[in-house]
């Protein structure tokens, strides 16, 4: 039926006689459509019953006939392929019978005014205690692998370090004193002897020249990443305390409170659960450079002032700030890469009794680095925050940052006045805000006609 945007079974006999481009219907297909063909029969029997698909056709002059059709949802239902259904719907789409028949696309697609904010519960899945888990987990496994790896290698760094530097002091001739190839090859038996059972000595880098260089690059990686993971626990724990002392000690905002809470769980805790180096590769990725371009033009400004996109050459300093940046996140990155590798290639097949385990944890760890370094989910949820605020051009204007972030935290509040302060369900609340993502947010804001 046209009203009802079902499929007419003069399409489906059609599909079945001129084949789509990408194949012919098998004997198997074309007897589930016989299925579909029985099924709409003895609906017509029981009392024409009318069935209707989210996609429709437009109103033409026999809208309201008899025909036989059949409804995508009943040709799914008796077995019909995505393909099948698809070649026939799109030869109904592509040949209207009237100059005012369409084809409507999103007949359901309805933006509910107020964000889906009355009532969060429709997002709520108890899968979310599962997710929570292995989010929390996930961030705990992390920190821990990385800093027993780099606290390990900022030891062996910094003793290395130290026995050149001995040595050098001990020669008393300073015409050779910074003879460092020399220094390197004599404290190389002492540095042995020291990390005999270490797998960060790196024995299979055969000149000591190039093994004390590679291991004071990896000292440096590993101190980077080591204030990295501090830093992010403590940013963590001061978005807590903001949250807990409504907005701040000294400075009440629930606004702020809310903020702390949305950033915590959409920035911080998936990046912890991923930190590495690595993660400074995500700001290579040509899309995310262009996104970062675009943010910085108009968002940047000097010392809190005026944006520089009114200021004088700001457009230029703005991309002069973009490469520098990439540059420097690039070598680091790379670095990092090449760090990780050596070192846990080395523990892999270079094993010290009794820690294969631990080495194979590492190499896990590394696999979750690489994999978290560009954040899927945070793309993912920003991809719709841009679509629905964007506007056409899919840049953000002041006025739709301003809206984005207030619904932001008006998401996180309604969230934690519902399930935890409403319903009392601590562990739920906790649960939702953590996994609060995509998905959510397409329920939410997607309303049913």
């Amino acid at each position: 039926d046209r009203s009802g945007g079902a499929v007419p079974m003069e399409a489906m006999e059609s599909a079945r006689e001129r084949p789509c481009d990408d194949g012919h219907l098998d004997p198997t297909k074309s007897r589930r459509h016989g299925m579909a063909r029985r099924i709409w029969k003895e609906l017509v029997q029981a009392g024409n019953v009318h069935l209707e698909w989210m996609g429709k056709t437009g109103s033409g002059s026999d809208s309201d006939s008899d025909s036989e059709s059949l409804s995508l949802e009943e040709l799914g239902g008796a077995g019909v392929g995505i393909q099948d259904m698809a070649c026939a719907l799109y030869q109904r789409s592509q040949h209207p019978d009237s100059s005012t028949d369409t084809f409507t696309f999103f007949p359901s697609v309805v933006l509910d005014r107020f964000g889906g904010l009355r009532d969060v519960s429709a997002a709520w899945s108890p899968q979310k205690y599962l997710w929570c888990v292995m989010y929390i987990g996930q961030c705990i496994v992390n920190t821990l692998l990385l800093w027993s790896l780099n606290s390990s290698i900022v030891l062996h760094s910094w003793y290395n370090l130290q026995d050149i530097f001995q040595d050098m002091l001990a020669d008393g001739d300073l015409r050779d004193l910074l003879n460092l190839p020399r220094h390197v090859r004599n404290v190389h038996e002492l540095s042995s002897q020291r990390f005999a059972n270490s797998s960060q000595h790196l024995t299979s880098i055969q000149d000591p020249t190039i093994r004390s260089i590679f291991i004071q690059i990896a000292g440096a990686i590993a101190i980077f990443e080591l204030v990295g993971v501090v830093f992010f626990c403590c940013f963590a724990l001061k978005l807590l305390v903001r949250f807990g002392t409504n907005g701040g000690i000294f400075r009440k905002s629930e606004y702020r409170a809310y903020r702390s809470v949305d950033r915590l769980v959409s920035f911080v805790i998936p990046t912890i659960g991923t930190f590495s180096a690595l993660k400074l590769a995500k700001a290579l990725h040509p899309t995310i450079i262009a996104a970062d371009l675009t943010d910085a033009i108009d968002t940047m400004s000097l010392c809190g002032g005026r944006p520089l996109r009114y200021a004088f050459c700001g457009q230029p300093l703005v991309w002069i700030w973009i490469i520098a940046s990439r540059l420097v996140l690039f070598a680091i990155a790379l670095g990092a890469f090449g760090v990780k590798v050596v070192i846990i290639g080395h523990q892999l097949t270079h094993p010290v009794a009794g820690k294969w385990v631990y080495a194979w944890a590492q190499a896990a760890a590394l696999l979750n680095a690489c994999i978290g370094s560009i954040p899927l989910a945070q793309q993912l949820q920003d991809r719709i925050f841009l679509f629905i605020f964007g506007g056409k051009d899919g840049v953000y204007q002041d006025d739709e940052r301003v809206l984005l972030e207030v619904y932001r935290c008006s998401a996180m509040k309604r969230i934690w006045v519902q399930w935890w302060q409403e319903r009392g369900e601590r562990l739920a609340t906790i649960a939702f805000l953590v996994t609060f993502d995509h998905y959510d947010l397409q329920t939410l804001i997607i309303s049913e006609p």
